[in-house]
This record gives C-alpha cells, sequence and structure tokens, in this order.
C-alpha cells in the first residue's frame, strides 16, 4: 500500500514541466554563452561535498541538508558555490594561470522555512573570479560594474548581477563570487 508521500515531492523541491524545463535550458544557454563571451570558463562540482570542506571555509550553517555516506563520514549537498570552486582551483587547477575566472550552472540546496517562493533546492548561474586581488581585480574581469556589461544579444535587459560583496569580509583567501566592490 502506498502512503501519502509516495506520490509527492519532498518539501521545498517541485517538478519542472516541459515549457519552463525548455525555456530553462535557452536561458542556461544563454547564459554559458554569455559568460564565456567574457572570458569565463565552465566547470561542473559534484552536487555533495565532505562537511569538512565546507567547515574549513567557515560555511557550516543550519540549512545545510546533512547526510552520511557508507563510511560514516558526513557529507552536505552544496548550498553555495565558493566554497567547492575555492577547493576545486586549490586542488586541481592550479597550475597555468594566477587569476581563474570560471562559471557555473547548477543546482543548490538550503533548508528554507515554508515562504512563498522559497525552495529548499534552486538553481543558481555564476561567475568567480580566482586569484586577483585588490581595486583593480573587478575592472580586469571584464565585466564590471554590471551596468558596463553589455547586454547579451537576444536579451531584453542586463543579467542581475550581486549588488553587495559579502563574501570577501567573510571568507578572506578564498576569493570573491562578486564582481562589484564596495557597493
Amino acid at each position: 500500500m502506498l502512503n501519502n508521500k509516495a506520490l509527492q515531492v519532498p518539501y521545498g523541491t517541485r517538478d519542472v514541466l516541459p515549457g519552463e524545463a525548455g525555456a530553462r535550458r535557452i536561458i542556461e544557454n544563454k547564459l554559458a554563452s554569455t559568460f564565456k563571451a567574457w572570458g569565463y570558463d565552465e566547470v561542473v562540482t559534484p552536487t555533495f561535498e565532505y562537511l569538512d570542506t565546507f567547515a574549513a571555509a567557515g560555511q557550516l550553517s543550519d540549512s545545510s541538508f546533512k547526510f552520511f555516506d557508507r563510511r560514516n563520514n558526513i557529507l552536505l549537498l552544496r548550498s553555495d558555490m565558493t566554497t567547492p570552486l575555492a577547493r576545486l582551483v586549490a586542488t586541481r587547477l592550479n597550475e597555468g594561470p594566477a587569476v581563474k575566472r570560471l562559471f557555473y550552472l547548477a543546482n543548490l540546496f538550503r533548508y528554507e522555512e515554508t515562504q512563498a517562493g522559497r525552495q529548499c533546492e534552486f538553481n543558481q548561474a555564476g561567475v568567480e573570479m580566482m586569484g586577483a586581488a585588490g581595486p583593480s581585480a573587478p575592472a580586469r574581469s571584464g565585466c564590471s560594474p554590471a551596468r558596463s556589461c553589455p547586454r547579451p544579444r537576444g536579451w531584453s535587459s542586463r543579467p542581475a548581477w550581486p549588488t553587495r560583496c559579502r563574501c570577501a569580509r567573510r571568507r578572506p583567501g578564498w576569493g570573491c563570487r562578486c564582481t562589484r566592490r564596495g557597493s
């Protein structure tokens, strides 16, 4: 006998139906093309990481989804992309140019209380420039401030960019996900 949950999606998640799935793919492709045109390379990291990775970055949160693997390691579904990308750069991309320009299109997971429009699983696209420091770093990214970014062909407006840089103050040495400083 099936219980009520057998035919439901978990709290904070949803199915993406055919029309929306196609529209989402078009947007993702436009974002990827734009990020590539600005000189960023795409990377994909695992959907979950060791708890220790987020702890080392000071990124543990009560909103993280945690679970155990078969060896009793605590794993987290990624709730942020800066930490996995910093791990990737430190462990796999330490050769080549000092400044790494990376972009991602990823599903993220955070436990959210019931609110209109808030989901526990959500999509995020973003850019990270790691290895550059100082006030000239955003200018070297080729896309800062957001007002100077060219509007991608086929878009009615510019992409929305972060309005404040919180990560450099919270995670010194781990790089910054924002292209706008001091806002």
